[in-house]
């Protein structure tokens, strides 16, 4: 044919009666072309690509079509190679680190958020994606932002996508990897607070930056459980690309659905262990997160006796190993207890000092909630790390800049140090009531899910509450709503042992303790006569008042762990009748617990002797 009739039609010119190309057609044209050129590139043009897509939404003013955005993110990574993919949402979150110092935040910056997190939940795996590098740069953006403005409104999207990192599992220690990640910069962030805040901002911007890690570290926990880590052969076929753009209902497909158990390592106590100070952290906030926090640790992830599973997900008895190597690990084992033990000693520690202590926090602040400064936390002699009084606040800062964890340890154990063996009559406690709600909460989880080493490991605790909240003397009206507060923890505790143990005789009489707070608080410490006294007996469970005021008092023994298995009701409970009984108080020359003479002989668990004489 002749060159002139061989020519294409000019795309500038229009002639009169021709119809040019719909704006459909040329939209799947070149999606057809971006499609074949991500096919064909390696890392680095893929890269290139999304760069040049960025600047074409820069330029257009596209960032306003977020749907739009994300199903075009989507794309790339599955229109790229296998083993490229990688680099799409590498250079996305390059792309939201490069204007992570913006005063306020944009719509560039909220979808280019959007876009990396639908890549990661997507449907579409990446592999070489250096999961490390990513939450590490995510993390920064996030405490930079923190920085900015504590109330920054691109924190939310930015929490959701550190959580997404967890939605495929590419290597059974991936989780475990970026959780010790992400609390490695948690335990940063508690002890320095956020690098380059404002004098006036630095703790609120703490304690945001505290409450967004550890909100991205339970959000990077349930992506990891609630989605599936690979892709099912019909996903190909049913999210394969199409050829034409999606319509406005279906430009989003959910793959929520797709909820398989995952193969992963849990994330051990020893690990998590390291947060366990935030327990005590002077920001009610922070410690009304991290209980809910340690609740679904406790509920779904804390390894618990006999929880082996094979790759099927089925559990199969283990044999035992006979290596000396295992066998040094069961005697260390034994002697200092597994990781889950210690976890709980440290756990108890911190939940009692909560309850007791009049400051909270690793440098020592005082709570919103407490204006006691009667009782000052001591300090440790031997710590190197201690400062005078006459140093500058400036170099105090520069020193905690950079924690060492043997500084931290000693400043946990200076907190922990601080809680009284018993409470002064005069005593302010800084938790807040809810705090003894959580502190029920994160029991009862613990009790329900670890019954066994909860046990072994919090009957002391409760024994200690128990004695510290028995104040001698009259004490002032703010101390005794916390005294109320701590008896009803501990009877509602005591309930929830009798339920796991299915030990009638514990759940009847913390019932009963329970119904006596209550009459306590309605009769307002009414004044009763020396002869007017409750007690409820059985076995090493003592209910007792006082001689003068109606002060209803659990006293909790160290044989209440054995007296909880055995369950039996004791002999001498008939004898006893409400309001009717003489008694005098004996007590025990190791701990001091007070037990009631009523004709009938009360051994102690520790001494193993009969109580019994004077009064």
């Amino acid at each position: 044919r002749p060159m002139l009739e061989r020519r294409a039609a000019s795309i500038h010119l229009h002639i009169d009666g021709d119809q040019g190309p719909s704006s459909g057609v040329v939209a799947n044209t070149a999606l057809r072309a971006t499609s074949s050129l991500l096919g064909h590139t390696n890392g680095h043009q893929a890269s290139a690509v999304v760069k040049a897509s960025i600047e074409t939404l820069d330029e257009s003013q596209g960032w306003e079509q977020v749907e739009h955005c994300r199903w075009l993110a989507e794309k790339a990574a599955e229109w790229t190679q296998y083993q490229y993919r990688y680099a799409i949402p590498t250079r996305l979150v390059e792309c939201l680190a490069e204007g992570q110092d913006a005063a306020q935040p944009t719509a560039r910056h909220t979808t280019l958020a959007a876009m990396i997190t639908t890549v990661f939940t997507s449907s579409t795996p990446l592999v070489n994606l250096s999961t490390s590098d990513i939450i590490s740069s995510l993390i920064s953006i996030t405490l930079r932002r923190v920085t900015v403005s504590p109330n920054d409104s691109l924190l939310p999207a930015l929490v959701e996508c550190i959580s997404s990192l967890g939605t495929h599992v590419y290597y059974a220690d991936q989780i475990q990897d970026l959780a010790g990640e992400l609390i490695s910069r948690l335990v940063i962030v508690e002890a320095s607070g956020v690098p380059g805040a404002g004098k006036g901002s630095r703790e609120h911007a703490r304690t945001q930056a505290v409450r967004c890690l550890l909100a991205g570290l339970l959000g990077l926990i349930h992506a990891a459980d609630l989605h599936d880590a690979g892709k099912d052969a019909d996903d190909d076929k049913k999210f394969s690309t199409s050829p034409t753009l999606p319509g406005p209902a279906e430009q989003r497909t959910s793959h929520e659905g797709q909820i398989r158990p995952s193969r992963r390592t849990k994330v051990t106590p020893e690990v998590w262990q390291d947060t366990v100070s935030l327990v005590c952290d002077h920001e009610y906030a922070v410690r009304a997160d991290y209980a809910k926090a340690l609740v679904e640790y406790i509920e779904n992830e804390i390894p618990k006796l006999a929880d082996k599973s094979d790759a099927d997900g089925v559990r199969r008895p283990r044999p035992l190993a006979e290596g000396p190597t295992q066998q040094s690990n069961t005697l260390k084992t034994m002697l200092y207890g597994d990781t889950t033990t210690r976890f709980l000693h440290a756990l108890h520690a911190h939940l009692y000092a909560l309850a007791t202590c009049s400051k909270l926090g690793l440098h020592g602040g005082s709570s919103t909630s407490t204006s006691s400064s009667e009782r000052t936390t001591p300090t440790n002699g031997d710590d190197s790390s201690a400062r005078g009084g006459g140093e500058s606040s400036a170099n105090e800062r520069r020193s905690v800049n950079f924690p060492s964890r043997s500084r931290r340890t000693s400043l946990v154990s200076r907190m922990l140090r601080g809680a009284p063996s018993r409470l002064l009559p005069s005593a302010h406690i800084a938790a807040d009531f809810s705090d003894f709600g959580n502190i029920l909460a994160v029991m009862t989880a613990l009790h329900e899910q670890l019954p066994v080493r909860g046990l072994l490991t919090g009957i002391p605790m409760l024994i200690a509450l128990e004695n510290a909240s028995r104040v001698e003397g009259s004490f002032d009206a703010s101390t005794a709503p916390v005294l109320r507060s701590i008896k009803e923890l501990v009877a509602r505790t005591w309930l929830v042992l009798g339920k796991v143990w299915q030990a009638s005789t514990v759940t009847e009489i913390a019932q009963q303790v329970r119904l006596l707070h209550e009459y306590a608080v309605r009769a307002d410490y009414a004044e009763v006569s020396v002869r007017e006294h409750a007690c409820v007996h059985s076995s090493q469970y003592i209910l007792l008042s006082r001689t003068r005021s109606w002060r209803g008092r659990l006293c909790m023994s160290v044989g209440a762990a054995s007296s909880l298995v055995s369950a039996r009701p004791c002999s001498a409970r008939s004898q006893h009748s409400a309001f009717q009984i003489d008694h005098f108080t004996l007590h025990c020359s190791c701990w001091g617990i007070p037990t009631v003479h009523t004709g009938v002989s009360t051994r102690c668990a520790l001494c193993d002797g009969i109580a019994g004489g004077g009064g």
